[in-house]
């Protein structure tokens, strides 16, 4: 049985030279794309020979990672300055003395939020930079010719009421 599905899934040729060459001639994979861009981000884009893309993603999630540490920094500042503020232990030292306990929780909560946010917008780069390289990919082979033209020309009607000023947008294929 495993030789059947073997040689069944085998592509068989004839003599002919035409379809074996076409048959032959890689084909630019969106597939291979997204998965390179899902296992190291920007690879994807540098198969699609789109080099100038890399040190974009690469300068945003290394913000947004830079961004997500230091707000997580000072969550954990503001947190343990909490936790001293609500404890009943006397030996504690408070840090912040002129801030009441609900002050100290608004500071955490909104660090923490900007933690959190940095971490879904980092997500979102990551998600971003693989449908690029598949969109890339399905457009890889797309021919774009030079003879199309899209002009934009000033252009003066007369009329017997007057003459009126406007544009003219000309597309030429």
């Amino acid at each position: 049985m495993l030789c059947l599905i073997a040689f069944y899934s085998l592509n068989l040729f004839s003599q002919q030279e035409d379809n074996f060459s076409d048959t032959l001639k890689r084909k630019h994979s969106p597939t291979l794309a997204s998965v390179m861009s899902a296992i190291v981000p920007g690879s994807g884009q540098v198969y699609n020979k789109k080099y100038w893309k890399v040190p974009i993603i690469y300068a945003g999630m290394g913000a947004l990672v830079y961004f997500a540490i230091d707000n997580k920094k000072v969550y954990m500042k503001y947190r343990d300055a909490y936790i001293y503020k609500t404890d009943t232990d006397s030996l504690t030292i408070d840090p912040y003395p002129d801030f009441s306990a609900s002050d100290v929780e608004t500071e955490m909560n909104k660090w923490r939020r900007y933690r959190d946010m940095n971490v879904i917008f980092l997500s979102l780069i990551y998600v971003l930079n693989i449908i690029d390289a598949s969109v890339d990919a399905n457009l890889f082979d797309y021919d774009v010719t030079n003879d199309l033209t899209l002009r934009l020309d000033p252009i003066l009607n007369k009329t017997p009421n007057g003459s009126h000023v406007g544009l003219k947008l000309r597309l030429k294929f």
